[in-house]
């Protein structure tokens, strides 16, 4: 089965790296921001905007005040890959990256197949490898390491593993918007275990994100009265509520963002239109006490009504892929709304590039014949101009 994404995965990766390759030799640059790091390597043309930042951090640690936003899971792995080979960092860091991201792409895969089909599986699975933001899944960015242990969270849900909590942590510790992904945890928690249990799980991811922001309150930022990572993106990165839209500079950026936030409010809509059921049956169900979820939960997902228990359900994870489903299409609304109000709307769909919902809705969409194939073009076109301007050192970063 891991053939046809490995496949994928390949040809995305040929395609995408020659065109960032090819126009950061034949392109003016930009930026030269990447001469300070005094590196030979052949692939330093995948070494821009925030990846020079993870590349020093991997080198000589969390030197200046604005690093701090970024989590110390990927650089640490970068880090420790250097020192116990001979690898050089960039290609350590390059190295992890797709390691990360092929390993998505087969977990995407296999997901999208045992609950959909294998058109939809292949579908997905290009529509991932070749998405507007595929070159930094390639470079020192955190969005391969962070989507692998998303989906391997999902996957762990789905096939009841019990161990979703430990990849929830884990995307904690690389990426800081990790811990939203709580509620899977407590999903997996009481339907396998316990509804005390699905707390604790859940509580796991939301300890290890505040457990770097106590450690640079205490070791870096005593003074401040926020959480350092708020502090840090509004003091050094311009980030807040609508501080987006108060320089002039960041119009082109809202340019090259909207289309992306008005595409995931497509994929939103889409869904609703097709999954009506499931919202109300969450609305009936809203009158019900919170302590007997677990049992009906169990019920729909195991039982058909008035048969044996030993008689299993013809669609046994039909339901749980369900809310599974919804749950992360509340996180595109979060994060649609965060994209809008609060963070720069160009890197919106890297934000949410992580989330399968996506390619799973898209894979629908773009089925469809007339404008939806031009939509289609332009996304692929995109995701290579994006490698292009990438390697050229030209925004968005």
């Amino acid at each position: 089965m891991i053939k046809v994404p490995v496949l994928i995965w390949s040809l995305s990766r040929a395609v995408t790296l020659a065109v960032s390759a090819v126009s950061s030799l034949v392109i003016p640059h930009h930026d030269f921001s990447d001469i300070l790091l005094h590196t030979e390597s052949a692939l330093s043309f995948l070494i821009r905007w925030d990846a020079i930042y993870f590349y020093n951090i991997a080198k000589y640690g969390y030197v200046s005040d604005n690093t701090t936003a970024f989590f110390p899971l990927y650089p640490g792995l970068v880090h420790l890959l250097n020192k116990f080979t001979p690898m050089p960092i960039v290609t350590a860091g390059i190295l992890i990256s797709n390691l990360a991201f092929l390993a998505s792409s087969i977990i995407l895969y296999k997901v999208t197949y045992k609950h959909f089909n294998q058109s939809y599986a292949v579908r997905s699975c290009i529509l991932f490898c070749f998405s507007p933001c595929s070159i930094l899944y390639s470079t020192m960015y955190t969005e391969a390491v962070f989507c692998m242990c998303v989906l391997m969270a999902v996957e762990s849900v789905l096939a009841d593993r019990g161990v979703s909590y430990i990849w929830v942590v884990l995307a904690s510790y690389t990426r800081s918007n990790g811990f939203i992904l709580s509620p899977l945890c407590f999903i997996e928690g009481l339907i396998k275990y316990s509804y005390t249990t699905g707390i604790i799980m859940a509580s796991m991811p939301v300890l290890a994100f505040m457990s770097v922001q106590m450690y640079w309150f205490i070791n870096r930022f005593p003074y401040i009265r926020v959480l350092p990572y708020s502090y840090v993106q509004a003091e050094y990165w311009e980030q807040g509520f609508l501080q987006f839209y108060k320089h002039s500079k960041n119009i082109p950026n809202i340019i090259v963002g909207c289309p992306f936030v008005l595409l995931s409010c497509l994929i939103t809509y889409n869904y609703v239109l097709k999954e009506k059921y499931i919202l109300q049956f969450i609305y009936d169900q809203g009158h019900e006490r919170f302590l007997n979820i677990k049992q009906k939960i169990i019920q729909k997902i195991t039982v058909l009504p008035n048969k044996e228990n030993t008689k299993k359900s013809k669609y046994p994870n039909m339901e749980i892929f369900s809310f599974v489903r919804l749950f992360l299409h509340c996180i595109l609304i979060f994060q649609i709304i965060l994209s809008i109000f609060f963070i720069h709307m160009n890197m919106h769909f890297r934000f949410v590039s992580y989330n399968p919902v996506i390619y799973w809705e898209l894979s629908e969409i773009f089925k469809r014949r007339g404008i939806w194939n031009l939509l289609f073009f332009g996304y692929i076109c995109f995701g290579l101009s994006y490698a292009a301007l990438y390697g050229a050192y030209f925004p968005p970063a």
